[in-house]
């Protein structure tokens, strides 16, 4: 659906404590990609409405995450963003 969050990605700093603190706190699911050379774990909410990644890549910074919006359309959104 348009303007929902389809992703998000955290910095990832420690892979055990991370993934025990999402785990027991909120019972997220994580699975580790092969498809990079470094360490990417995806997880997904209990309810499945949201998904996203902590990479190891990311430095952990005071702003936020990287989230991803679903559009209709890219390029007629650019346009909107540019006007």
């Amino acid at each position: 659906m348009h303007g929902e969050i389809m992703y998000v990605e955290f910095a990832l700093t420690n892979v055990d404590e991370t993934i025990n603190f999402y785990t027991t706190l909120f019972n997220w699911k994580f699975t580790e990609s092969f498809l990079t050379k470094h360490r990417y774990f995806m997880f997904e909410t209990p309810g499945k409405a949201i998904y996203g990644g902590f990479d190891a890549l990311i430095k952990p910074t005071s702003d936020g995450p990287i989230v991803y919006l679903l559009v209709d359309d890219i390029e007629v959104m650019v346009s909107l963003i540019n006007e």
